[in-house]
């Protein structure tokens, strides 16, 4: 069990050193941008912050067309829209 504490302790570690050579980056990004394009990186860096907090991955749906409140990517001609979350029927 002591192995695995100890090995934990090193992810940790290494996941701490992670973020910080990533904010070093993220700041040496900036230092190079206009005050406009400092808001817009900034903007995109919170909205990349909400999504992994939220727990989505890849580029956020936008609704098209063919979508509505109950309705997602799949969802089209021939494929009955409708509640997708548990408990909904299939």
């Amino acid at each position: 069990m002591s192995e695995v504490r100890a090995k934990i302790g090193e992810i940790s570690a290494l996941q701490g050193e992670l973020e910080e050579e990533q904010m070093r980056f993220l700041l040496e990004i900036r230092k190079g941008l206009k005050s406009e394009q400092k808001v817009a990186f900034l903007d995109l860096i919170q909205g990349r912050l909400n999504q992994a907090l939220a727990g989505s991955c890849g580029p956020p749906v936008r609704p098209g067309p063919r979508m509505g409140p109950w309705m997602g990517p799949g969802v089209g001609p021939g494929i009955p829209a409708g509640p997708r979350g548990p408990g909904a029927p299939d």
